[in-house]
């Protein structure tokens, strides 16, 4: 539901939709849910030529997932060269045009916050986490 709910309220069909998950401990992830005109790890993705390791798809939407692996391991989803579609060729300078939640998930509860700007795999500061608005 989560999911849903950040492309409900962030839909445009020609942003890349990306998932970053970085478990910290097994009780405690941290996820960047972004949507724009390119990858937000676009230049990290050319210069490993790396692809999402996984991907879901969600209200029509394709959302790739990271995980920090992909640049060590190749899956046959890469193979499958999921950006044929040339969705990351385009320069994506204007922020505006950005939507990142910060999602925290410590012991199954759930707090998120917009972002005006963000990077996977860092972490971000857990002042004025809100629950999340999850459509029901």
């Amino acid at each position: 539901m989560l999911l849903d709910s950040f492309v409900k309220g962030n839909r445009n069909e020609n942003y890349v939709y990306e998932l970053y998950i970085d478990k910290m401990s097994p009780h405690e992830c941290s996820l960047i849910l972004y949507s724009g005109k390119q990858s937000l790890t676009e230049s990290e993705n050319q210069d490993y030529k790396q692809k999402p390791i996984a991907f879901t798809m969600v209200s029509g939407i394709k959302i790739d997932i990271y995980s920090g692996m992909e640049r060590y391991f190749v899956s046959s989803i890469q193979k499958d060269a999921l950006h044929s579609d040339n969705k990351y060729i385009t320069n994506n300078t204007n922020y505006d045009e950005i939507f990142m939640w910060a999602v925290i998930d410590s012991f199954g509860v759930l707090r998120t916050r917009k972002l005006d700007f963000g990077y996977p795999f860092i972490p971000f500061s857990t002042i004025n986490f809100i629950p999340p608005p999850i459509d029901k």
